[in-house]
């Protein structure tokens, strides 16, 4: 850990201490008790792993929010396990879950006997479970298993009634979800859940009112709506920031130096591709007797359905370009790296801007920063007039989403922006297609490449020949190779001279 993380870190469990101090004292925890409770070594190392770049401690406080105590704990719990981003089960959990679910065949399921804990079992009901049951990753394994270690952890000092509020706002953020029985899409869920409750209540004598439970089903709509509002952010720059964070969660391969396989890269862009051409818009946001408002509700549909038109766009201009180049790479094998392709990372300080010209400037420009680009046309836009989803579109690809906290990848999109200016948007969907089937098997890579026009393409293989032979250039000029044979290690066509020395 460098000096700069650790810093970082301490600065994090100052924070986490105090979020979890206001919290806990404003639901009669004493001061003493927190600060010998010490959650902080609990959930910090959880939402500070290595893979949590969108669900990490700011996302805990987001969705926790400030004011309300227990809508704070439940953001402090809601992510705390997140096995397919951190790759299991933090040891530290383990003696909080293990005698409720085993791992069977790589799958984690509920024991068919469990502890004859009361709290257990209404938490069993309150998300819907059976003994013996399998958790689904996609239907609140995640959520289950982090109100499981809450509602157990905080036995201790707060009530059942407490905690069971608490279950029920991280209930809440398993997210798109459809009441089938209902009209009313996400809106509906919440009122099952008031039922649930009212069971739970009776059948635990648990000291709740009928205007108590309504409020804390308020509680969890603010709460999931708060887990999913990066949908709703004004512009899609930010969104498909957010975006961009959770792309490293779900594909570790990942490297912040960006040094991942071609098709590597596109996996995780056609899954996200699909997950946004599939998704429900009005399984996002809830809403429950008057929270949120209906004209908030309304304009965070109409904005995530914005998003989500402009998302479905730039994603499928990104497949048919990383399609295109997993292509192109296919006779230099899978492991093919997007850097073999397009060049490394621009630098912190900025070596891989501007363009090149017919020679080198090796003073002024080191190797890794060659790019692809710097050999393709500028990008501008000449064609039909553009309608907004289009525009919007336009301007990610040649100016880039917003800054994300995972720094492997472009936040431009040099290949999809010359795709788009040579084709139109009108061709994307069939590009789309064509990519979709070649990906498929169903079209050979041939005909895959003859849907795109010929001189797109042969500037497109030019720009990639120019790139290599940039490079080519750059290593011979680096070792002062003055023949074309193979340098010998008794320094025959080698004339660096230190390290013919050291050879």
């Amino acid at each position: 850990m460098t000096a700069q993380s650790a810093l970082s870190y301490s600065a994090l469990q100052i924070q986490c201490q105090n979020y979890l101090r206001r919290a806990l004292s404003g639901l009669g925890v004493q001061i003493q008790t927190i600060y010998r409770m010490n959650l902080t070594p609990l959930i910090l190392p959880c939402m500070a792993g290595t893979h949590r770049f969108f669900h990490n401690f700011e996302h805990l406080v987001a969705v926790g929010g400030q004011s309300d105590s227990i809508e704070m704990l439940a953001g402090a719990f809601h992510d705390l396990v997140y096995v397919h981003v951190d790759t299991g089960i933090p040891f530290n959990l383990t003696s909080f879950l293990n005698r409720v679910i085993q791992q069977i065949d790589g799958e984690l399921v509920l024991r068919s006997q469990l502890p004859q804990n009361p709290e257990i079992h209404w938490l069993l009901k309150l998300f819907g479970l059976q003994p013996g049951q399998p958790l689904s990753p996609l239907q609140g394994q995640n959520e289950f298993l982090s109100a499981l270690v809450a509602v157990q952890v905080l036995a201790p000092i707060l009530s059942p009634e407490h905690r069971l509020a608490i279950a029920t706002c991280i209930e809440a953020t398993i997210p798109f979800r459809i009441n089938k029985g209902s009209q009313k899409g996400s809106q509906g869920l919440p009122e099952v859940m008031l039922v649930r409750l009212r069971s739970i209540v009776q059948e635990h004598r648990l000291a709740l009112t009928e205007a108590q439970l309504v409020e804390i089903v308020r509680r969890s709509v603010r709460v999931a709506n708060r887990d999913v509002a990066s949908f709703a952010q004004p512009t899609a720059v930010g969104f498909l920031a957010d975006t961009w964070n959770l792309l490293p969660e779900n594909n570790h391969q990942f490297s912040p130096q960006g040094l991942y396989r071609v098709q590597d890269y596109r996996r995780s862009i056609e899954k996200t591709e699909r997950f946004f051409r599939t998704v429900n818009p009005h399984s996002i946001f809830r809403q429950f007797r008057g929270v949120p408002p209906t004209e908030v509700y309304q304009q965070w549909q109409e904005q995530a359905n914005q998003n989500l038109s402009v998302g479905r766009l730039y994603l499928s201009c990104k497949l048919v370009a990383i399609a295109l180049l997993e292509a192109l790479s296919e006779p230099l094998g899978e492991q093919t790296t997007i850097a073999m392709m397009m060049g490394g990372l621009p630098s912190a300080n900025g070596s891989s801007q501007g363009s090149f010209n017919d020679g080198l400037n090796h003073s002024s420009r080191h190797v890794s920063g060659l790019r692809l680009e710097d050999f393709l046309p500028s990008p501008h836009w000449s064609g039909m007039a553009l309608s907004d989803v289009e525009k919007e579109v336009w301007q990610l690809l040649t100016e880039g989403r917003a800054e994300s906290n995972h720094q492997g990848d472009l936040l431009n999109s040099p290949l999809a922006a010359f795709i788009v200016q040579q084709h139109g948007f009108a061709r994307i969907p069939s590009l789309r297609r064509r990519a979709e089937a070649w990906l498929g098997g169903s079209l050979s890579t041939t005909d895959f490449l003859s849907h795109f026009d010929s001189p797109f393409m042969a500037l497109l293989l030019e720009a990639i020949q120019r790139l290599w032979e940039q490079r080519q250039q750059a290593f011979r000029h680096h070792f002062w190779l003055q023949s074309e044979t193979p340098a010998q290690f008794s320094g025959g066509g080698l004339a660096n001279r230190s390290l013919t020395q050291r050879l």
